[in-house]
């Protein structure tokens, strides 16, 4: 294979065996160049399986002029090295869910292990009490919450007191708790499709942003732009979001729906996915239910759901109801 320059079109084809019919191949470079491995993990979330494109390389390097491409490889080489840092559950948290998964768990244990932080026993007892739970007697010992609420509710409140939000995650955080909320109440309307499985898959379609803006933070060009922050959220997300899930070795339905989430015309089988109901759910928590109806007829995800009965009078009611969950868990976690 010969080429001269980084503008010889020989030079810019990839070189394959299977293609240049050659096992092995020399270059020789006359400027300083830097080599790149790509892992074959990386290449399977980066490129679509459904549809094959031509794809643009640029490189990137640490010290590229773009805050966006700085970002972008830090994840990469952090993914790369097994060292990508991801959201995580803060050790009480951790703490309480491992003792729950004890078949010889008691009440005593748990409640201890939640009274080392006060702020969760007193958020706990706080959420026992509250008229959703239609206590009779008031409680007020964390034991008695525990108690109360039985392990399992009890291990999933702490888990979400956990979750301290930093003030600009809040935003996010409610985007994806409506979409969450919605997909669930759109999934007990859609056959073949579970509610529990549709509002986890609503609730981590962007969980790209955390990453994203946890580097961020090291790149100052981004971090005190608002808006060069946004246009890095919104070219990378997918692509980061599927890294993660990838990590937490979730299957390949789960990072389709986080690389789909927002392809409005994505339109694979006339039966409805999980995908399908996430893109729907961006609709109804994001818009007019009038809207909605209209869209109906351009976007294939809104006609596959709910039997494909989608229509003003429904898309508001799915969206009152998603939003009355919403506002009972701010309640709880405030």
């Amino acid at each position: 294979m010969e080429g001269r320059g980084n503008r010889d079109p020989v030079c810019r084809r990839p070189w394959d065996p299977r293609t240049t019919g050659q096992s092995a191949a020399t270059a020789t470079s006359l400027e300083p160049i830097e080599f790149i491995r790509i892992n074959s993990t990386l290449l399977e979330i980066l490129s679509p399986k459904e549809k094959e494109s031509i794809y643009r390389v640029e490189e990137i390097t640490s010290n590229d002029e773009l805050p966006q491409n700085q970002l972008l490889y830090a994840i990469y080489q952090a993914y790369m090295n097994d060292r990508l840092q991801l959201p995580h559950l803060p050790e009480i948290a951790v703490k309480v869910r491992k003792a729950v998964l004890d078949p010889e768990c008691e009440v005593e244990t748990v409640a201890r292990i939640i009274q080392t932080d006060s702020a969760l026993a007193a958020k706990l007892v706080r959420a026992a009490n509250s008229p959703l739970y239609g206590v009779q007697t008031p409680i007020k010992t964390c034991r008695n919450a525990v108690v109360f609420l039985g392990l399992k509710v009890t291990r999933d409140l702490i888990t979400s007191y956990s979750l301290r939000l930093k003030k600009h995650m809040l935003k996010l955080w409610k985007h994806n708790a409506h979409v969450g909320a919605t997909c669930y109440t759109l999934a007990r309307m859609t056959p073949g499709l579970d509610p529990e499985r549709a509002m986890l898959l609503g609730l981590l379609h962007d969980i790209g942003v955390l990453p994203i803006i946890n580097y961020a933070s090291g790149i100052p060009e981004l971090f005190n732009s608002e808006e060069l922050l946004n246009e890095a959220i919104t070219a990378l997300r997918t692509q980061v979001g599927a890294m993660v899930l990838r990590k937490w070795e979730f299957g390949d339905e789960s990072v389709n729906v986080v690389m789909e989430s927002e392809n409005w015309q994505r339109d694979p089988a006339s039966k409805s996915d999980y995908t399908d109901l996430v893109i729907a759910a961006h609709m109804i928590s994001g818009m007019p239910a009038n809207e909605v109806e209209i869209m109906r007829r351009r976007i294939p995800a809104l006609k596959k759901v709910a039997r494909g009965m989608l229509n003003k009078k429904l898309a508001t009611d799915i969206r009152q109801e998603a939003e009355e969950e919403v506002r009972e868990v701010l309640q709880l976690i405030s």
